[in-house]
């Protein structure tokens, strides 16, 4: 059974005392940021894409179109091919995106995921690999990572020099606006942008993006071996059919917001237990709601937005002014924080109106 969906939130307030900071919603320049916690396997070999095709939940088919695609023209701009491994129950062992390696005869695939996870899906993967003819590495230290997104990301990519160095542009379509992932060779000197007012950002103000665009990534959000893939929108972000043997068992407005880092959330002091519960609290900061029913997880978060796992039903009555309802993580030593949720935009029209 499904527990909900993943929604963004953002923490407004100390719940008792109803005052909301709001979120700041200045335009951004097109940002670049290194990604620093992330890992590349790869996979190579004639098996490759049969072994894939019965562990992740997307299908092989089109990464293998894409190898064609990019072996013809090794400069051309690839879409990120998404999605997760799971284990034999049907939970989330990982997210990944897969990028084809232009070689014209052998089947080659560099798998991204997240650095927390890598050694643990090796292990895992390699307990299935049996008799299959394909090898794979960890070369995390060969390629470096990055994300470009912004209103000019991909006129300011500088792809003539990243192609020349072996590196990969993919248009990142999990959502709409993610931008662009850039892999490039960790020993290359080249600029991945060629236009002077791209900000280089750090991977926090990457993460507060994501997180506005609703997309979770790695192993503290999609939590090993629990997460199911239906409830991490895997399938909305175009990273599973349900044609897949391992996933058996309408354009939206620009995110064009940004957080304010000057008012950080300490989100480690607070339970991760979304409460769902009535405003009639009395002011006194030691009284805790009352009423309290739970709503959901929350998954993590920087600055003052984050990522949680909801029931929609309960995410509506916050919405619903007469029901005077509101969505607290609670702190053991202070306050509890109020938290505003939203479902992003880019979810199919069909599970907007059936939630609306």
């Amino acid at each position: 059974m499904l527990l909900g969906k993943l929604c963004s939130v953002r923490g407004v307030a100390a719940a008792r005392d109803g005052v909301i900071r709001k979120l700041s919603t200045n335009s951004v320049a097109t940002s670049i940021a290194k990604l620093q916690r992330r890992s590349v396997l790869a996979l190579e070999g004639r098996d490759t894409y049969t072994f894939l095709q019965g562990a992740i939940t997307n299908n092989v088919k089109v990464l293998e179109e894409d190898q064609q695609s990019a072996h013809a023209d090794p400069s051309c701009i690839r879409n990120v091919f998404y999605s997760a491994f799971l284990n034999p129950q049907g939970r989330t062992i990982s997210d990944a995106l897969m990028y084809p390696v232009a070689k014209p005869d052998l089947p080659s695939v560099l798998v991204e995921v997240d650095s927390d996870i890598v050694d643990d899906l090796m292990k895992f993967l390699k307990r299935f690999k049996l008799r299959s003819k394909f090898n794979m590495n960890n070369v995390s230290k060969n390629w470096n990572i990055y994300q470009v997104w912004g209103p000019d990301a991909e006129k300011a990519l500088n792809l003539p020099a990243i192609s020349k160095e072996g590196g990969i542009v993919a248009q990142d379509h999990r959502a709409p606006f993610m931008g662009w992932r850039v892999l490039l060779p960790s020993e290359a000197s080249i600029s991945i942008t060629t236009h002077t007012d791209v900000s280089e950002v750090s991977s926090d103000e990457y993460k507060a993006h994501r997180m506005l665009c609703g997309v979770a990534e790695g192993a503290s959000e999609l939590v090993h071996g629990a997460s199911l893939p239906l409830e991490a929108c895997i399938d909305y972000m175009q990273g599973g059919t349900h044609s897949t043997n391992a996933l058996h068992g309408s354009n939206s407005a620009p995110v064009s917001r940004h957080v304010d880092p000057s008012w950080d959330l300490d989100f480690a002091k607070y339970s991760t237990d979304v409460r769902l519960v009535t405003q009639d609290q009395p002011e006194s900061s030691e009284d805790k709601p009352k009423r309290a029913r739970s709503a959901g997880k929350f998954l993590g978060g920087v600055h003052n937005v984050g990522l949680a796992l909801l029931r929609l039903e309960q995410v509506e009555q916050t919405l619903d002014s007469n029901a005077n309802k509101m969505l607290i993580i609670e702190s053991e030593d202070g306050p509890s924080l109020q938290l505003h949720a939203s479902r992003p935009d880019w979810w199919p029209p069909k599970e907007l109106d059936r939630n609306s």
